[in-house]
């Protein structure tokens, strides 16, 4: 079972990024104290308003774990998201190390819902390379990435927070809205043919469908093989074969600093090298810009075109899949299949 970084994906102005906030628990980020010195936070330079101006000598209050009593303006931001600190993390870096087992026995049920037990934490050395983890354990990684929340009342919660290649490109995805858009692509890929074990490989610029279908992916039980958009045709080409990966997902384009970048006709190239063509079965793509947020009509104006009656606008290639007309027609629920945790 591999595991990701709680904090999420950092925002960069003017750039595509994502933000998955509490992917296993919306309580875990992992942000110090603004008011710890040794902390390399963006507060570390922060001082406790009864340090400053107050004619005292004996230095700002000592760290408060209810956050809540905390007199400052920057409680209203930290709080919701941090109740740790340097300290804490150095106790909890202590346990992890004394008695590993324990210790992450714990974080496992404690971050994680499980369809069945595990037998042992932790088997084998890395010495042999034979290490397991979480051995006889089943669950679903999408369904704790996303369904936990809906189920803990969390639903409307922001879940994703996009911010494309202009500062106006904004998309806030709630969990619940996550967990229907996650179930129709899952439902689109089972529509054409993808099951259990097969491999994808997705080849995508940084948009949320890109997070979006990879964790459709692991909701059926596929393997998601992801290529980095800025590969070329021939280090893409290789991957497909190397994966005999059948079903690639890209986009017609990719927007980074400006520019354009062509992924459906890099994916044309790739398809022509390395025997790709043998491998490749169908290409979905997804076309970027009907899937930016459209503007709000104003001055009363009408909605030009309801979002199912638009088509894609680049030409569909032999085994090209408009992907945004496919993923629109699925149920919105999809079951996430049991897996084994190792």
């Amino acid at each position: 079972m591999s595991t990701s970084s709680r904090r999420g994906w950092t925002l960069s102005p003017g750039r595509a990024a994502l933000v998955l906030l509490g992917a296993l628990s919306s309580t875990t980020a992992r942000a110090f104290h603004p008011s710890n010195s040794n902390s390399k936070h963006r507060g570390s330079h922060y001082h406790h308003p009864n340090s400053l101006h107050s004619g005292s000598t004996a230095g700002p209050k000592p760290l408060v774990h209810d956050m809540s009593q905390v007199e400052d303006p920057l409680t209203a931001i930290y709080a919701p998201h941090s109740t740790s600190n340097l300290d804490h993390y150095h106790i909890e870096h202590k346990q992890s190390i004394e008695d590993p087992k324990t210790y992450w026995y714990d974080k496992a049920y404690e971050f994680l819902d499980w369809e069945q037990d595990f037998d042992s934490v932790v088997d084998g050395s890395l010495d042999e390379g034979d290490v397991t983890w979480f051995a006889g354990g089943k669950l679903n990684v999408a369904y704790n990435a996303i369904d936990r929340h809906v189920l803990e009342g969390k639903g409307e919660q922001t879940a994703l927070l996009w911010e494309g290649d202009e500062p106006d490109q904004i998309r806030r995805i709630t969990y619940r809205e996550l967990q229907q858009r996650v179930s129709q692509i899952a439902n689109a890929l089972k529509a054409r043919g993808v099951q259990k074990g097969d491999v994808v490989t997705l080849y995508m610029p940084m948009i949320p469908e890109l997070c979006m279908t990879m964790l459709a992916c692991a909701r059926i039980g596929a393997v998601h093989s992801v290529v980095f958009a800025g590969f070329s045709a021939e280090a893409l080409a290789q991957r497909i074969t190397a994966a005999n990966s059948k079903t690639v997902v890209t986009a017609n384009v990719g927007k980074r600093g400006g520019k354009t970048i062509d992924l459906k006709g890099i994916v044309e190239k790739a398809r022509l090298r390395e025997n790709s063509d043998d491998v490749i079965e169908q290409i979905l793509v997804w076309d970027h810009g009907n899937l930016l947020p459209k503007e709000e009509p104003t001055n009363g104006d009408a909605h030009v075109e309801d979002e199912e009656e638009v088509g894609p606008s680049f030409e569909l290639a032999d085994k090209d899949v408009y992907m945004n007309g496919l993923v629109d027609a699925q149920r919105p629920y999809c079951p996430p299949v049991t897996m084994d945790a190792e």
